[in-house]
């Protein structure tokens, strides 16, 4: 039966399990009583548990009295609900809005919980003096029925184009409240700051150092000055002067990686917002500069400690930037890595957890098994170049920038003299794939090291680079999501000598004409920010390990890395994947030992760079960018 509980001036009832919980119906009838719709409070769900927020009053009891009524599930009936309003009625506030009027469209800056009142500005006005008007925050508001569409549930399915709609929503939706101290909507919406003070004060303190550093050097602070000036025309996408990015800076650090769809897969929040000063040639002398190299990477061990913490899992949400959304889940294909269903962060303890997360290898099977002169590929990787006859110190013209085998050995010749004469691969890890790397081969480890490098750094070739459109504020802005980035791309060879990389060199089973062993090479970069390559506890050198075996795994983001073999006459093979020869999935055949020696009647076969773009695996059904 019913069961009535009195709550201050909010009465309690329970409805069948079939009344709707979506919509604010100005006229309801539950169990034979009508009720009408008077407010939206806050603490009906939160406090009350109720289906939704709306708040009625007894139809007769209208004009005498106070009490309020909100419905749980329950055994009464619902007769008819009466006229109930838009479908696109929403609880709380819409985040975007679309004029039934014009078209016109309209984002949430302000939400006051108090006066239950949402403040918007028009899309892509982002001047901090914005025009805003203000609406209830329940959408049978007049305002709301006769002139505004929610926007929300057809953005959060649209996985065709980023939806960012202001730089600042492309570092972390709600920057902009966060940078100009505005009230902070829902968690769903908004990443919240850390409850921790310990991992904010980490953040302010490593960023001060780098401040003060800047600020005790005429020559730095010049660099500082400059680079801000140099930033040509995306002005908009940028913090602004050093003091306005040091501000930003401490926030952005305290924000987790956010899923970003259709759009070069870099999801690393400071790589946007630092990404207008490191392509100028005063920001490539500033992050070059070995005390601010220093400092920065003392703020990016600040970040992978919050990162490796629980607080950082707020990212893993069903919402339109999370990684659990319907566009994320997309590309995740999450049923190939052991995860708990029930769990709300599906079991993993941190993002990073998350980000390196194991992979069931059942959905990796070894490709070359039974096939000993077959080289597997070390991860879930793209092809981007191959090169041949390599040489210690005469570089090898590849993209931008040119191979040295003494660079990216960093300067240790007797390792890089096994590869005198080989050939080289060079490939950029799969962003929403499998973020391990493996042996691609059968052997002996002779090497395995960390080598530090460079943060934040491009090669000079691809500075102001895809600048490039004089469109409308959103054509610029998607450009900018779209192409900004693809200066890394281009620098990926410059970074292979220059960032923090893993280096493995294994003595195979295979010998050359000379009765010599083969060696194979994997070199395991850091994309940038990436200061963390670790190498598994259980690989040393002497070590033999199996075709296959985990070496290691990257950290806290994005990566790249170069598949090396000393035998001339090995040959690469194609990739698979949606028509486009560049994909290779961990285990898949990525070539093949002795394939054109003297006597074996085959040719060595040219494999062409790739030259169709960047796929980002196409062949799970990935967007082509």
């Amino acid at each position: 039966g019913l069961q009535m509980v009195i709550l201050g001036l909010l009465c309690l009832f329970k409805l069948s399990s079939g009344a709707p919980a979506s919509q604010c119906c100005p006229v309801k009838t539950v169990g034979g009583i009508e009720y009408h719709y008077v407010d939206s409070d806050g603490s009906a769900m939160a406090s009350y548990h109720c289906l939704t927020n709306c708040v009625y009053v007894r139809a007769a009891w209208q004009a005498v009295t106070k009490q309020r009524f909100c419905f749980k599930e329950g055994n009464l009936t619902v007769i008819s609900c009466d006229d109930p309003g838009p479908d696109n009625c929403t609880e709380g506030c819409c985040q975007q809005l679309a004029s039934l009027e014009n078209g016109t469209q309209y984002i949430l800056t302000s939400h006051s919980s108090v006066n239950s009142t949402c403040d918007y500005r028009e899309l892509h006005d982002v001047k901090p003096k914005a025009k805003t008007f203000r609406l209830k925050e329940n959408c049978t508001d007049k305002a709301w029925t006769n002139k505004f569409e929610c926007l929300d549930d057809e953005l959060k399915n649209d996985c065709s184009t980023p939806n960012f709609v202001t730089w600042y929503d492309v570092i972390s939706r709600c920057f902009y409240q966060d940078t100009e101290g505005k009230e902070i909507m829902d968690s769903s919406f908004c990443q919240p700051k850390p409850k921790s003070k310990k991992y904010i004060q980490n953040f302010t303190t490593t960023v001060d150092n780098l401040e003060n550093l800047v600020n005790s050097s005429p020559t730095l602070k010049n660099l500082s000055h400059d680079m801000w000036n140099q930033v040509k025309e995306f002005k908009d996408f940028c913090p602004g002067n050093f003091s306005n990015m040091i501000k930003y800076l401490k926030i952005v650090m305290t924000k987790a990686p956010q899923f970003m769809a259709n759009t070069t897969p870099s999801g690393l929040p400071q790589i946007q917002m630092l990404n207008c000063y490191i392509r100028t040639e005063a920001g490539q002398k500033f992050f070059k500069n070995p005390e601010v190299n220093k400092a920065i990477i003392n703020i990016e061990n600040s970040w992978e400690v919050f990162l490796s913490s629980n607080e950082s899992l707020d990212v893993l949400n069903t919402g339109q930037y999370g990684w659990k959304g319907k566009c994320a889940s997309e590309k995740l294909n999450m049923s190939q890595y052991p995860h708990d269903k029930s769990d709300k962060y599906w079991g993993y303890k941190s993002w990073n957890a998350f980000f390196s997360r194991p992979i069931n290898l059942t959905f990796r099977p070894n490709k070359c098994s039974g096939h000993p002169n077959c080289m597997t590929s070390y991860g879930d990787s793209q092809r981007l170049t191959i090169r041949h006859n390599l040489t210690l110190n005469t570089s090898v013209k590849a993209k931008n920038e040119n191979y040295s085998l003494f660079e990216i050995f960093h300067g240790n010749t007797t390792m890089a003299n096994y590869f005198v004469g080989g050939t080289i691969m060079q490939t950029l890890f799969m962003p929403f794939n499998y973020h391990r790397f493996h042996a691609s081969v059968a052997g002996k480890i002779i090497f395995a090291q960390v080598i530090p490098g460079l943060l934040y750094t491009i090669d000079g070739k691809a500075l102001n680079k895809y600048n490039g459109t004089n469109k409308t504020e959103q054509a610029k802005l998607n450009h900018w999501i779209q192409k900004g980035l693809f200066a890394y791309i281009d620098s990926l060879t410059y970074i292979s000598k220059m960032a923090t990389r893993g280096v493995f060199v294994i003595e195979t089973n295979h010998t050359d004409a000379n009765g010599k062993p083969i060696y194979v090479g994997e070199v395991a970069i850091g994309l940038q920010s990436i200061s963390s390559v670790m190498i598994n506890d259980d690989i040393s050198v002497g070590k033999n390990v199996a075709q296959g075996q985990e070496l290691g795994m990257f950290q806290y983001g994005g990566s790249s890395g170069l598949m090396i073999v000393s035998d001339p006459y090995f040959q690469w093979a194609n990739g698979t994947g949606d028509k486009e020869e560049d994909l290779f999935m961990l285990n898949d055949k990525i070539g093949e030992f002795h394939y054109c020696k003297p006597g074996s009647g085959r040719k060595c076969l040219k494999i062409e760079d790739n030259k169709s773009g960047l796929h980002w695996g196409t062949a799970l059904g990935f967007p082509v960018i």
